[in-house]
């Protein structure tokens, strides 16, 4: 039967085999960003730029992501705001970093079926194996 193709892809990259040119990812991302923005960053105005507020600031970054990671549409994710990425210079600048890695876990483009059609005498394990 040959290879069968369907995709997923938006128009925003079409050349691009990177995470955002598919669109369950992309809308995960905006899903994200929503939730952090909402739920996380929009209480950090004004409040200080401590070991206490950025650990909370973890807290409810991780409580968004979590589901999302047992929901298997990611293979794992880091957020960073201490003060490797709030050093000295951020704070000065009044700058509240924070950080979030990801990796997804990516769709099949194509599926590919695989007929074969054994002959009589030959076990199927072999062709298998």
């Amino acid at each position: 039967y040959g290879t069968m193709i369907v995709s997923q892809r938006t128009a925003q990259s079409p050349n691009s085999l990177s995470d955002t040119s598919w669109i369950a990812h992309r809308r995960l991302f905006d899903y994200i960003i929503s939730n952090v923005l909402q739920q996380v960053l929009t209480y950090q105005i004004v409040k200080l730029n401590d070991e206490f507020h950025r650990r909370l600031a973890v807290s409810k970054g991780t409580t968004i992501m979590d589901p999302i990671l047992a929901e298997n549409l990611l293979t794992e994710y880091v957020i960073q705001c201490d003060l490797n990425n709030n050093d000295e210079t951020a704070r000065a600048q009044r700058q509240f970093r924070y950080l979030i890695a990801l990796k997804v876990t990516p769709y099949s483009e194509r599926v590919i079926l695989d007929f074969v059609n054994v002959g009589q005498g030959t076990d199927v394990e072999e062709v298998v194996g």
